[in-house]
């Protein structure tokens, strides 16, 4: 959490193991700050020691997309598993950085066995909206869905590159 992570506000966290790649594990939370102490010792680095509050379901997906976008196109499907109706699917969608002005549509797509012979189909629930600059948002659908996932960048214009980060999973409790 930066430092502009101090305001009353959601702050996304997610935890991701090995190298945070395509396809690793990763916990989701979306948390509010209770209060901001700073420990530190002389000639020592600063360390952050906070305490959160959830203010939504902790996730346990995968990283669906990490990579630097420079146009239109699916990324790889990924095996999350179906889901049933009433459970709630999450995707957060992580801006990390942009070279020049624009912007960005991403969709979220499932398939039944990786495109083939069912072709991916996107999730009109779970498509991130019009995306401009660094930032997060997070769609969630309760709808049943397919177990293949893929993400695709349904739009891009303007924009030189943009760095992606997406996760997806199931809510706990659903």
């Amino acid at each position: 959490i930066s430092v502009d992570g101090w305001t009353d506000e959601d702050h996304y966290l997610m935890h991701a193991f090995g190298s945070a790649a395509e396809a690793d594990l990763a916990y989701e939370r979306v948390v509010r700050l209770k209060e901001r102490p700073l420990e530190a010792k002389g000639g020592q680095a600063i360390l952050l020691n906070f305490t959160d509050e959830g203010s939504g379901a902790l996730v346990r997906g995968r990283i669906l997309r990490s990579a630097a976008v420079t146009g239109t196109g699916n990324g790889t499907g990924q095996n999350l598993g179906a889901t049933t109706s009433g459970q709630v699917f999450v995707v957060t969608y992580r801006i990390l950085a942009v070279s020049g002005t624009g912007s960005i549509v991403l969709q979220c797509q499932e398939s039944q066995n990786d495109g083939s012979p069912d072709t991916y189909a996107s999730i009109s629930d779970l498509a991130s909206g019009t995306l401009s600059g660094v930032g997060v948002t997070r769609k969630t659908t309760t709808a049943a869905t397919e177990a293949w996932k893929r993400i695709s960048v349904a739009t891009f214009s303007g924009f030189t590159s943009v760095t992606v980060l997406v996760t997806a999973g199931l809510a706990a409790g659903s």
